[in-house]
């Protein structure tokens, strides 16, 4: 399940486990790909392993799917 995962890269995150942050949030990614949290926090994870390209692919696409998941009239900033 989803929030199994998230729950498992979560507590690795606190404990300053990154590597096995990433495992879990890929897993749970897996199961819901259209999660902006999951996409963000597995960004932030790969930042703690010192992988920044691939940080930064995450937050492009956690961006684009916030993005597009937002409504039009909402006042979510969105940009021009």
């Amino acid at each position: 399940m989803s929030a199994e995962a998230k729950q498992k890269g979560n507590e690795a995150f606190s404990a300053g486990d990154y590597p096995k942050a990433v495992k879990q949030y890929t897993m749970a990614i897996r199961m819901d790909k259209t999660s902006c949290v999951l996409l963000s926090n597995r960004s932030g994870a790969y930042c703690g392993c010192g992988k920044y390209e691939e940080a930064l692919a995450d937050a492009e696409r956690q961006g684009t799917l916030q993005y597009f998941d937002t409504p039009p009239n909402s006042a979510v900033a969105r940009p021009p």
